[in-house]
């Protein structure tokens, strides 16, 4: 089940990217259904065309278009990926509510046989920051609480909890955390959902939705940056990557496509996103890499770059379906491992 809702997801999520850069020609547009009814693709009229086409009067080729115009078509698919987890994440948080920061830190839930259960922590608890020398140390954020708690571990900190009440808590140093435990015991949240009245949740929403999925992108690129620095220096392909395979595994593992259809339709916000991310990645065969071809025609002519870009593409399509390859025979070597 987990397999043949994912396959659906992506199928939907690749044919919304495709339809970012779908237009109707007059002179009729083919359709076909293919072999494998999953995924899709846009094969643009004069999209691989030579430089004679376009002298012989074929202007409708994509070939022909303005360097503007054929960006823009390049882009639109990762657009409509975005736009898709945009609306997404504003649905989802439309009817659970709006994200509103505390300005604390709030006690959600206490481990039993934890150092924040034996220091009297108890779910509810309001943590406001760390008493140093009768001194407040201020603490607002889940972030800044860990940050924190991480430099002294191994101590024994005294939390201000509002009131003029505080408590002493040993901070675990990381070999003392059973496994799925942080350094107190605790869970912890920043923020509350908020209800307004039902003409404004889509609006607000919305825009939640829209800060949420610009959040969550550059998160992506930072963590690709970091991923790909590592990979350089190391030589190590770095454990976090999956394929299809590895994703299918963690989601039924993790129960996120038979859970509801908010879980789905959360876990298919995140994958548009991240295919919308990687797309415009500046690597030869992705959008990325022929929005830089077209850039670069103001440098090259245009006949010869169109000879360097096919061979570019020809090379990185090899090279993504050898690493698609790699990394799906890991994800299986660890799904069989765990059976």
């Amino acid at each position: 089940m987990t397999l043949l809702v994912f396959l659906l997801v992506l199928s939907f999520l690749v044919f919304i990217h495709e339809l970012g850069r779908f237009f109707k020609d007059k002179r009729g547009t083919e359709y076909t259904v293919n072999w494998l009814p999953f995924g899709g693709f846009v094969r643009l009229h004069g999209e691989d065309a030579e430089a004679s086409q376009v002298t012989n009067g074929d202007t409708v080729a994509f070939y022909a278009k303005k360097k503007r115009v054929r960006l823009g078509i390049i882009v639109a698919g990762a657009v409509m990926n975005f736009i898709f987890g945009a609306v997404a994440f504003g649905i989802l948080y439309s009817k659970s509510g709006i994200p509103e920061q505390l300005g604390y830190v709030l006690v959600e839930e206490v481990t039993a046989d934890t150092p924040a259960a034996k220091a009297g922590l108890v779910r509810g608890d309001t943590i406001y920051g760390l008493m140093t020398d009768g001194v407040l140390a201020p603490i607002k954020t889940t972030i800044e609480f860990q940050t924190e708690l991480a430099g002294r571990a191994g101590q024994t900190v005294t939390l201000s909890l509002g009131e003029g009440k505080t408590k002493d808590v040993y901070v675990r140093k990381t070999e003392e955390r059973p496994e799925g435990q942080g350094a107190l015991g605790v869970a912890i949240t920043d923020f509350r959902l908020m209800q307004y009245p039902w003409w404004q949740m889509p609006v607000r929403g919305m825009w939640i939705g829209i800060k949420a999925a610009f959040g969550f992108g550059v998160f992506l690129l930072e963590a690709l940056g970091k991923m790909l620095y590592d990979w350089v220096a190391t030589g190590v392909a770095p454990k976090d990557v999956a394929g299809p395979v590895g994703i299918v595994h963690l989601a039924q593992k993790e129960g996120l496509l038979t859970s509801g259809w908010e879980m789905i339709l959360n876990f298919a916000a995140i994958l548009s996103i991240n295919l919308g991310v990687v797309n415009l990645l500046p690597f030869p065969a992705l959008d990325g890499g022929r929005a830089i071809f077209v850039l670069l025609e103001g440098i090259i002519k245009k006949e010869k770059l169109a000879k360097v870009e096919r061979a570019a593409n020809m090379v990185g399509m090899a090279l993504l379906l050898l690493m698609i390859v790699a990394v799906s025979f890991r994800d299986v070597r660890v799904w069989w491992a765990e059976r």
